[in-house]
């Protein structure tokens, strides 16, 4: 049976993502959805990039994966759909897509444009709703994905910033906070192993203006309780943690703030 998942912005307080479902199960009574979440922040691209991105690579081939995290809704922004060799994505046209699409390798790019295809009253304000559920859910039906628009080459892809290493230092930015306040960076096993970084090893940390050590520990279960520390995480990226605690909280942590630790 198909697989649709769902990503977005709406909350799960709201009726929003029920009545996505609905449109789809209207279409395609067979299809299988997942939440994969409706806790996105309120219009954060960046983050729905982030999360799809790493979510996409565990579901099965031919897995459809629909995002709509959408501050442009009802502008001349263009709803897309991603055909890739291990699915499809469907959502607006302003990044929140491109993540997902370099894991399940991109092979073509269309423009939504067909109507016959979208809800008969299409709304300025939910393209959940009216143009990607629906969109969706013919997709699963085996539609042709040729039939639903124009091949297009100019679609908006994500940037994120590489860290960087100097010396004995390492910069990051923090890319994304989860809901256990675990601060995740952009900085991997590559720029630790370039400053000879190895588990156990302490860190400086420079956050905000001050500075405190931290120790690379292989898991939070290896810290003591209240312990800020750091460890790579599933994702694959140095996550700055306090174990059984909050390290967002702590250190008054945001999306997109600087980072820099040095090999003591």
């Amino acid at each position: 049976m198909p697989i649709i998942t769902l990503t977005t912005d709406f909350s799960l307080k709201t009726p929003y993502p029920a009545v996505m479902k609905g449109v789809i199960l209207s279409i395609n009574p067979r299809a299988v959805i997942i939440d994969v979440t409706h806790e996105i922040k309120k219009y954060d691209v960046f983050t729905a990039a982030f999360v799809l991105g790493y979510t996409v690579k565990y579901f099965p081939k031919g897995s459809i994966h629909v995002c709509v995290v959408d501050p442009g809704v009802g502008t001349e922004r263009r709803g897309i759909i991603i055909k890739c060799r291990n699915g499809f994505l469907v959502g607006p046209d302003n990044a929140c897509l491109s993540l997902a699409a370099r894991h399940m390798k991109t092979e073509k790019v269309f423009a939504i444009k067909e109507e016959k295809f979208l809800t008969s009253e299409t709304s300025s304000t939910f393209h959940g709703r009216d143009v990607f559920a629906p969109v969706a859910a013919y997709l699963s039906l085996n539609k042709s994905v040729y039939e639903f628009g124009e091949e297009i080459r100019d679609y908006k892809k994500l940037s994120m910033d590489e860290p960087i290493v100097k010396g004995k230092l390492i910069e990051g930015l923090i890319i994304y906070i989860d809901n256990f306040g675990n601060m995740v960076t952009n900085i991997s096993w590559r720029e630790l192993r370039e400053l000879g970084v190895e588990l156990g090893d302490s860190l400086l940390m420079r956050f905000k203006g001050t500075e405190k050590p931290v120790r690379f520990l292989k898991s939070y279960g290896f810290g003591a309780k209240g312990e800020l520390l750091v460890v790579i995480n599933s994702f694959g990226f140095l996550e700055i943690s306090i174990r059984e605690g909050k390290a967002k909280d702590f250190l008054k942590g945001e999306r997109g703030d600087k980072v820099v630790f040095k090999h003591t």
